[in-house]
């Protein structure tokens, strides 16, 4: 069932028909202002692999004012209710005394724009009832909320203006699958692994302006072709056409909200006007793209950034939409909420054990570098996690990780739903991109991609019948990899390995625990010296303090020497 609601003028009478292929499969009306129903028998569902989508024509007919006039769509006029429009006599009583009543709140600047819009309604109700009438050219079988002709030739002499728009169907979910007892995320009620890449949406000359509509569409249609099913739009929102191009080509959407702070306060105090206007702008965000069926994700906080009062946050977005998931926070700083635990390991991969309410995801991994002369940005400063000679040792070390984030995935105890690769294309200095940055150098074989991809995906289908036989070798990779500290081109910063299982035994995020360790380690004169007064530190925040360190400098001075790593 679609419900459509609070469109512009309340005094207005709609008209909806949702058609696939040409073909009208569900008609209705209804008044502008109030929500109603359009039924679709057997609806096909919108997914990454089958990008199914309606075509929707909405048409608003005359209405009333509070004179009792009625508006006429041909001419923009006003006249008496006796002369009305076909389409307002046909109407049962009910529905005009809606109409009426809403009619009441129309304001003289809702009339002048109907009147500005004159010719080109004409136009558009000439388009409206051609494109109905091939639609209908073929007969269908009988359904009882389809519009019938003669309502569309009212229309065509009381239609106040038209619109022609499109819609997908899915369900995005957790839930259990193949007697599994951890959760997972399910599409239309079926597991698929969502293999992703961070895309943090960068141009070389405008920056955070693609350069044409065309550029928008071919990040999505490479990501397409290289078998991933999945994008994180990382801490930034895109034009509309993006989202759109996002449907119909078929990509699931993590969408991040930007964060408030980034380098220079991990862990900020934000004041009360802050956090009103970050959870305003959160609020803008979902309602204007609650329409995208490729949305399936958002992520609360990044890294700690900005990151405050996280379970209540979560909660206050989950209630706006309650149709997707939520990430409360990708990385570092956990909190029970939301519907996914979320691990960042470089290179990786790894995974924290899902609890009885949260699927586990790896939020991102890799960052395996790879420069290419006369596509980097700023060669003298190139940066990434673990740097590749030449792009065959980028393919077998990729296809490597692929191989133990399937272990992980088929595991029982870790049960890994998801994961994003850093990253999509270069961006500035870094160079972990899938893509140079400027878009002219594809670093992998498509072939090798899409093949180990498309494995992972299979894969992660035959769960759904039952377990699958778990590759133990690369399991072990897999554990020791996530054991191992985080890399970046300064070396290696390990904490105690004991920490890092005591935290996967206690279920506390280990790249907290990790961070605690840098902490000290970095600051070398900390009263915290022993394991236990580690875990005795039970958030990031807590261990700086404990540490005797004012926050921003010593978190400042921790991501300088790890090389910009987590």
């Amino acid at each position: 069932m679609l419900e459509l609601s609070k469109m512009f003028m309340s005094a207005m009478q709609v008209m909806v028909n949702a058609s696939k292929e040409g073909q009208s499969v569900g008609s209705t009306t209804g008044f502008v202002g109030q929500a109603f129903p359009l039924l679709l028998p057997q609806p096909h569902l919108w997914s990454f692999d089958d990008p199914f989508l309606y075509d929707l024509d909405v048409t608003i007919l005359s209405g009333r004012n509070s004179d009792g006039k009625t508006i006429s769509g041909s001419s923009s006029r006003l006249s008496d209710s006796s002369s009305s429009s076909a389409s307002s006599s046909s109407t049962s009583s009910s529905d005009t005394s809606a109409a009426s009543d809403a009619a009441s709140r129309m304001t003289e600047s809702d009339l002048e724009l109907l009147d500005s819009a004159s010719s080109g309604r004409r136009l558009l109700k000439q388009h409206a009832k051609a494109d109905h009438s091939a639609a209908t050219s073929t007969p269908a079988k009988s359904d009882p909320a389809r519009v019938s002709d003669a309502v569309f030739d009212a229309v065509a002499e009381d239609q106040v203006d038209y619109v022609r728009a499109y819609f997908g169907m899915r369900k995005i979910s957790l839930g259990r699958i193949g007697g599994e007892k951890n959760l997972r995320p399910l599409l239309n009620d079926k597991f698929v692994f969502h293999m992703g890449m961070l895309d943090q949406g960068f141009w070389p000359d405008g920056i955070y302006t693609a350069p044409t509509d065309a550029a928008l569409k071919y990040d999505i249609e490479v990501s397409k072709q290289m078998g991933f099913n999945m994008l994180r739009k990382h801490i930034k929102v895109e034009p509309d056409r993006w989202y759109y191009w996002a449907d119909h080509l078929g990509i699931l959407v993590w969408q991040d909200m930007p964060a408030m702070f980034w380098e220079d306060n991990v862990v900020p105090n934000p004041s009360d006007q802050e956090k009103q206007q970050y959870e305003t702008e959160f609020q803008m965000m979902i309602q204007n793209h609650m329409s995208f069926p490729s949305i399936v994700m958002y992520v609360v906080f990044n890294e700690g950034w900005g990151q405050y009062e996280t379970e209540r946050v979560t909660k206050y977005v989950q209630s706006l939409d309650p149709s997707r998931l939520y990430n409360p926070a990708s990385g570092w700083v956990d909190a029970n909420v939301g519907d996914l635990i979320d691990m960042h390991k470089y290179v990786g991969p790894g995974a924290l054990y899902p609890t009885s309410t949260r699927a586990s995801v790896l939020g991102e991994f890799g960052g395996l570098g790879l420069k290419v002369d006369q596509h980097q940005w700023i060669p003298e400063d190139s940066f990434s996690y673990e740097m590749q000679a030449n792009s065959a040792q980028l393919e077998t070390r990729y296809s490597g990780l692929i191989s133990q984030i399937m272990a992980l995935m088929a595991s029982p105890k870790f049960s890994l739903c998801a994961a994003v690769y850093t990253e999509l294309t270069d961006v500035e200095a870094e160079v972990n991109g899938m893509l140079t940055y400027d878009r002219q150098v594809i670093k992998m074989s498509l072939d090798v991609t899409h093949k180990v991809h498309s494995e992972l995906l299979a894969l992660s289908q035959q769960l759904n019948e039952g377990p699958v036989t778990v590759d133990q070798k690369q399991l072990k990779k897999a554990v020791a990899a996530m054991l191992a500290p985080n890399k970046g081109e300064k070396g290696y910063v390990a904490p105690p390995t004991e920490m890092a299982e005591q935290a996967r035994k206690s279920q506390i995020p280990f790249v907290s625990v990790q961070q605690k360790a840098q902490v000290v380690e970095s600051g070398g004169n900390s009263p915290l010296t022993t394991t236990a007064q580690y875990q005795q530190a039970d958030t990031f925040d807590a261990a700086t303090k404990a540490a005797g360190h004012k926050v921003a400098g010593v978190i400042h001075a921790i991501w300088r020497f790890l090389g910009r790593s987590d």
